[in-house]
């Protein structure tokens, strides 16, 4: 599986490590799935997903955590519409990261993202979820 980098526009990008693992696909299915339940339950739901990768990050040795970083182009009250960085992170259960956080957790060099791009996963699930 090839890795990637994910910039969200600035000048730190994610590394890879030599020694790349994938991450697992149940962890790519529940964080989208969660994700997107909590994405369609926002007072102003996005409407579109871009540059969305599953990614594995590594804040301390040994503790690999899967994630999916990407951006969403919705309305956020006081800043109006636009494209927000996210992550996705899976821990005992998840949490949904949004702004800078997304973007330092998503361009750390700690984080090794997958080439796959998940976006239309997104866009279908959030459909779905709409219905």
């Amino acid at each position: 599986m090839a890795v990637v980098a994910l910039c969200f526009g600035i000048a730190a990008c994610a590394t890879p490590t030599s020694a790349y693992a994938e991450v697992p696909q149940k962890d790519i299915e529940f964080l989208i799935d969660v994700g997107v339940k909590d994405f369609a339950s926002f007072d102003n739901v996005p409407t579109d997903f871009r540059n969305v990768k599953a990614a594995l990050w590594s804040p301390d040795v040994g503790q690999d955590r899967s994630m999916i970083c990407g951006e969403f182009f919705g309305l956020i009250e006081g800043e109006g519409y636009d494209w927000y960085a996210f992550s996705l992170v899976k821990t005992s259960d998840y949490e949904n990261w949004i702004g800078g956080s997304a973007v330092s957790n998503c361009a750390s060099e700690h984080t090794q993202l997958e080439e796959e791009d998940l976006s239309d996963a997104m866009k279908a699930a959030l459909s779905e979820a709409a219905d």
